[in-house]
């Protein structure tokens, strides 16, 4: 069997994965009420459908909140101490735009800076028949 090479891979794939990390956050990451509504705006803004929604808060600080959307989903997890937000994006359609919501998230927590990495998953001539 010939090996496959990154030429040899297509850049669809079954789903794309951003993830971005957020930092010097201005907005209280740290309000669970604040953070579910910006997740919520956010994946209508990227053409999300949602499904469910699950926040968790940790003590002494930040939280988790979680979208179950139609096409996969969405998680913020915060470090109010820290001023930062991880967010992870996954998503087996394209018309979600990950861009789009990671953007918007950082306008919303008046965050100085972004740091995003997209992953295309699944990638059909890796997955075997």
């Amino acid at each position: 069997m010939t090996p496959i090479t990154p030429q040899d891979i297509p850049v669809e794939g079954l789903g794309h994965q951003f993830i971005a990390d957020i930092y010097d956050c201005a907005m209280d990451i740290g309000n669970p009420e604040f953070v579910k509504k910006v997740a919520l705006e956010a994946a209508e803004i990227g053409n999300a459908t949602i499904i469910k929604e699950v926040t968790h808060e940790f003590s002494p600080h930040g939280l988790s909140c979680v979208l179950v959307i139609s096409e996969s989903h969405i998680a913020l997890h915060t470090w109010p101490e820290h001023g930062y937000v991880a967010v992870d994006i996954f998503t087996c359609d394209l018309a979600v735009d990950g861009d789009k919501i990671v953007d918007f998230i950082k306008t919303q927590f008046n965050a100085d800076r972004v740091e995003t990495k997209r992953l295309h998953r699944g990638r059909p001539l890796a997955i075997k028949s």
